[in-house]
């Protein structure tokens, strides 16, 4: 048997990358007053992995520069005008981010008024600070 060189092909490496963070960032830079002005200063287009986001991202961004409102309308809209609206995903591509931030909103206002432990066995307990009185005493 003769000896045959073997090579291996390294396999190859896929940097890191969380889709959800990525679709996070870019809806919240469009749907939250203010933060893209702020994530602006520490992201760039080609931080995200996927192209799509990165799209979407400089889009918001083009329309942030020009003092225009970022919102779903106004970004499908400037996405169409650089034709790539269906590279992205299209129009309800769009909308199902601009979802993301209504349902992020729910959780946190469900969380702010969740019952705090032992607040549904009993009913008459009082939170400290609470200044109300649950049961009113008899007269």
């Amino acid at each position: 048997m003769t000896s045959a060189a073997v090579s291996f092909i390294e396999p190859a490496r896929v940097p890191p990358q969380n889709a959800e963070a990525e679709e996070y960032v870019s809806a919240r830079c469009w749907l939250a007053p203010g933060a893209i002005g702020a994530v602006s200063e520490i992201c760039r287009a080609e931080d995200f992995y996927r192209q799509s986001h990165g799209n979407i991202y400089r889009a918001a961004l083009a329309l942030y520069g020009r003092g225009e409102p970022v919102d779903a309308i106004t970004l499908v809209d400037e996405l169409d005008k650089r034709s790539e609206l269906e590279d992205v995903g299209g129009r309800s591509r769009i909308h199902e981010l601009a979802a993301l931030r209504a349902r992020e909103r729910q959780r946190r206002s469900l969380r702010a008024h969740r019952p705090r432990d032992g607040d549904l066995a009993r009913p008459d307990r009082r939170r400290p600070g609470d200044r109300r009185s649950r049961l009113r005493p008899p007269r």
